[in-house]
């Protein structure tokens, strides 16, 4: 038996676990989720609950909603003994306030989803493909890369690379918000997150951020990523930072694209290495890596994808420890 299992067993005599995580949670977009959480709240006796209700047995905030922050402060100040968690989903270059020192006084426990494993719980941050794997064969004999422009001046960050690369002469399709910015938008950007940053001054990084570049071919946002990406034969998985993996490589994956990957290192995941062009994370080295992807013969990769795809080490490394239900029953376990 698991010791989750024990831990599960060990809460249901407990009585039922009635979670608060925000209101937002019980919004109709939300129906999915929410489903997944309260059946992970079965093993519990659990439910959600929202702001409403009088006695909730534990307080979760993700990410800092400020809102359900003032909500959930506001019963513990009535409840001074209700446990109140933090889940940090996001890593310092994207949220850099949610490290801020200040918040291990205010919370009982943080639970990170990825990142910074010093924290008190840490868990795989979830990621459930769509669909399977995209086998369109005519593709664009360029690169893609499908990311909004965003900044940040945290030590670690990857944006300013991405501006560096789709501002080059590296051929590649650029899709997402803001990639031929204003002056004034890239001003605007540039002061808030250098804000931001300020209150971090032990993790501040390079002044060298590529701030007013402008992508060579900006083809604006997409409604559906996977279909973007299938229509190229190599995709730019850019990481947001050296320090989480998320869901960009899986997507480059289910779309058949061969991923030229800048991120945290790999080695303890299993990845073959035919099926990621690594680069380091500077122009050259994408630039080198990215054709070295384009001369790659991809009905060939498209076979080695598929037998990674469907092997149980995919399974065991990628889906399940990443699957939301799983990762979700076990903070219910950790926290009680």
């Amino acid at each position: 038996m698991s010791l989750v299992k024990k831990k599960a067993d060990r809460m249901t005599s407990l009585g039922p676990l009635n979670v608060w995580l925000g209101d937002y949670i019980f919004e109709p977009g939300r129906a999915s989720i929410r489903a997944q959480i309260e059946a992970s709240l079965l093993p519990f006796e659990g439910k959600l609950v929202n702001s409403h209700f009088s006695r909730p047995d534990v307080l979760i905030i993700r990410n800092l909603e400020y809102s359900d922050l003032l909500k959930a402060l506001a019963k513990k100040i009535r409840n001074p003994k209700l446990p109140l968690f933090q889940i940090i989903s996001e890593p310092k270059v994207v949220l850099p306030a949610l490290n801020w020192r200040i918040w291990r006084l205010v919370f009982r426990g943080q639970i990170t989803l990825g990142g910074d494993s010093r924290l008190d719980f840490a868990f795989p941050r979830p990621y459930e493909p769509e669909g399977s794997l995209r086998n369109n064969q005519k593709r664009s004999p360029k690169a893609v890369l499908v990311n909004a422009n965003k900044f940040s001046w945290i030590r670690g960050e990857n944006y300013s690379l991405r501006r560096a690369i789709v501002s080059s002469d590296i051929p590649v399709d650029t899709y997402g918000a803001n990639w031929q910015p204003s002056r004034k938008w890239v001003l605007e950007k540039v002061l808030a997150e250098l804000f931001r940053s300020l209150a971090s001054p032990s993790q501040f990084g390079s002044l060298r951020q590529n701030a007013f570049s402008k992508a060579v071919i900006a083809k604006g946002p997409c409604e559906s990523k996977l279909d973007v990406l299938s229509d190229y034969k190599v995709n730019l998985v850019i990481e947001n930072s050296m320090e989480l993996i998320t869901e960009k490589l899986s997507d480059a994956w289910y779309a058949g694209c061969i991923p030229v990957y800048v991120g945290p290192d790999l080695s303890q995941c299993g990845v073959p290495d035919e099926l990621i062009v690594y680069a380091e994370p500077n122009l050259k080295s994408v630039n080198d890596a990215t054709h070295r992807a384009l001369g790659m013969n991809h009905a060939k990769y498209q076979k080695n994808l598929r037998n990674w795809l469907e092997s149980p080490e995919y399974k065991n490394t990628f889906l399940t420890p990443w699957a939301w239900e799983p990762i979700w029953r076990s903070i219910f376990s950790a926290i009680r």
